[in-house]
């Protein structure tokens, strides 16, 4: 029973970073209408959440789309997330701010975020958080760990995200996928988890975490509650995995394409997205 859905709206991004797992820049040529995903959404009676990520779903080129599919979800009673880099205007979709979530890239302060993202790019996402935040909405920070923190750069952040801005702040790994194949991190998990620990005292920071270098995935392990769509209509099992297709929105079959996941893909992750072989 779906109940769930993540959707790659496009691939045009304005930004190029050097760790996007979706190498986005320009949009594809035969990305899918928006009507046609809509309508395929609502074959799931039962679909609760839906999460759209890109590209930059807010960029000019995009917005439309966006706002017609965010528009239909909360007429449907749907959970939606938006993940954005933040940069352009502030969304003014005219709808109730109790189902809408956005998550914002963030990659440290502003000269690591600027020295990664571009120049300026750390300001407007400031201002997109604190703005969201005030319109009611809820907000998530989302930082890729990709060799850019020291221990002190890190505890920084946190206290920043979590105790000045008062946002939840989720971490991970960069992962070895699209443009992020060739990074590497300077910190390892158990120093992370030290830092962390370390600001725990604070109230605010139990709002921080971090996604580990797993050789299991919960969320793949859902493959009967949740649908992953790309930006061509293929059905895939998540973002990070977007190179495995199982078919379209368009010849969809649900018992074959969970049947087809269990046989390819339960061993992978985004930390091993090839499949993890059993050595760290």
């Amino acid at each position: 029973m779906i109940t769930d859905a993540v959707y790659i709206i496009s691939n045009w991004c304005n930004l190029i970073c050097p760790h996007c797992f979706k190498d986005a820049s320009k949009a594809n040529n035969n990305e899918a209408p928006i009507e046609d995903v809509i309508k395929f959404l609502d074959t799931f009676p039962h679909m609760s959440g839906l999460k759209i990520t890109g590209g930059e779903p807010l960029g000019s080129p995009i917005y439309d789309k966006t706002h017609k599919l965010t528009q239909h979800a909360v007429n449907k009673g749907w959970n939606i997330q938006i993940n954005t880099n933040g940069t352009f205007g502030i969304p003014d979709f005219g709808l109730s701010t109790k189902n809408i979530t956005f998550q914002v890239s963030l990659d440290g302060l502003k000269k690591s975020h600027d020295a990664i993202r571009g120049s300026g790019v750390f300001d407007k996402a400031i201002n997109f958080i604190q703005t969201q935040k005030s319109k009611g909405y809820k907000v998530i920070v989302m930082s890729v760990i990709m060799g850019q923190y020291t221990f002190k750069s890190l505890e920084n952040f946190i206290d920043f995200v979590t105790i000045l801005l008062g946002v939840q702040l989720e971490m991970q790994f960069v992962a070895p996928i699209g443009r992020g194949l060739v990074l590497k991190n300077n910190l390892n998990e158990k120093e992370i988890a030290r830092i962390i620990g370390s600001r725990k005292p604070n109230a605010q920071v139990s709002k921080c975490s971090i996604r580990t270098k797993s050789t299991y995935c919960e969320t793949l392990h859902r493959i009967a509650d949740r649908v992953g769509i790309d930006e061509c209509g293929n059905i895939i099992p998540c973002p990070f995995l977007n190179k495995y297709k199982f078919g379209t929105i368009y010849d969809y079959n649900e018992d074959r394409v969970k049947q087809e996941m269990r046989n390819k893909i339960l061993n992978c992750t985004c930390a091993y997205p090839d499949g993890y072989g059993g050595i760290q």
